[in-house]
């Protein structure tokens, strides 16, 4: 379970060099108290708020802040 972490736009583009510009990646923070269950190489949707918001992180700067209040696998 986590509070945060990045979308991106395919699977290992975070881990890669260099990493995908900006205006690619999605800097996601759970409200306040919730958790999500996510595993690597799923798809999955996030519901929340989401703003312009230019954020540092290990893996280079993020253009967009999503507030998550929910988090659940895809289902087509």
């Amino acid at each position: 379970s986590v509070t945060e972490f990045l979308l991106v736009p395919h699977d290992g583009a975070c881990i890669h060099v260099p990493p995908p510009p900006p205006n690619q990646m999605i800097y996601v923070r759970m409200t306040p108290g919730a958790k999500a269950s996510v595993k690597l190489q799923q798809a999955f949707r996030v519901e929340g708020r989401l703003k312009i918001a230019t954020t540092k992180s290990a893996y280079g700067e993020v253009g967009f802040e999503l507030r998550a209040d929910k988090v659940e696998p895809y289902r087509p």
